[in-house]
């Protein structure tokens, strides 16, 4: 009954966008109510910064307990929790579920580490907060950080593919995806979701031993002007094995895999 058509365009510093609405009670027929929204419009794209501070100048998670009247620094109660994910203005960047260190792909773990690689890479251990899963493709690693004053974990990750020079960084819902084809290696880099989650990485490209010498440091903060709560290290200069690209793959569809071989046959 209720309709929206649209057509959008990625034009590099804008975006193309066509958009009509309309409300129909006939199958068949002209519709009631007809409304073209846009007609090959270009929409700006805005900068996107991944470095912003508190959405509260000089927040402190002390003053903020104290001022709501809340007794336990702990734990907060649930209720607690949601209202102080909306004051800095990152509730809407949480995952539904919060992560588990105690089920896969982070247990079980050894020194903080739950490492599918199947190639020498040397680890340092991790604090006892937080639990990682160095993947299969051994460039990219998952993390789940318990933070026991929210009642929950949170989830980050660094992928790099090589194969497809993507790199992926982010945390819950927000993630920033960035062509390797353009990186500027060497330079650190940092992502600040509103100054509570923080990734400060840099990455190298040596390609004369087929691997990324990555730095990771993941932070979680709550204090504008003193130290995190959590400070972790993931990485500390690490050498990650570039694994051969696989450009063989074959038919998804198996049925199409027998025609082409009985076709050469």
């Amino acid at each position: 009954m209720i309709n929206m058509d649209y057509t959008i365009l990625d034009l590099e510093t804008v975006y193309g966008m066509d958009l009509n609405l309309s409300v129909c009670f006939e199958s068949s027929g002209n519709c009631e109510i007809e409304i073209q929204v846009f007609k090959e419009n270009k929409l700006a794209k805005p900068t996107c910064n991944w470095t912003k501070d508190f959405a509260v100048k000089d927040f402190s998670l002390e003053n903020w307990i104290s001022n709501k009247g809340y007794n336990s620094y702990s734990v907060l109660p649930s209720h607690a929790v949601s209202e102080l994910m909306h004051d800095l203005d990152i509730i809407q960047y949480l995952g539904d579920s919060s992560c588990n260190r105690r089920s896969v792909p982070f247990y079980p773990t050894k020194h903080g580490w739950n490492n599918g690689c199947d190639q020498y890479v040397t680890l340092g251990s991790i604090t006892s907060n937080t639990s990682c899963h160095l993947y299969e493709f051994c460039t990219g690693v998952r993390c789940c950080t318990e933070v026991p004053i929210l009642g929950r974990s949170i989830n980050s990750w660094l992928m790099l593919d090589h194969c497809n020079y993507k790199l992926s960084v982010g945390f819950e819902k927000f993630s920033v995806n960035v062509s390797l084809s353009t990186y500027t290696f060497g330079e650190e880099q940092l992502l600040d979701v509103n100054g509570v989650l923080r990734l400060r990485f840099t990455i190298e490209d040596l390609h004369s031993e087929q691997k990324f010498l990555v730095h990771l440091n993941l932070q979680i903060c709550f204090e504008a002007h003193k130290d995190c709560m959590v400070d972790v290290p993931i990485f500390t200069n690490t050498k990650l094995p570039k694994k051969l690209c696989d450009w063989t793959t074959d038919f998804l569809d198996e049925s199409m895999n027998y025609f082409m071989k009985s076709v050469h046959a």
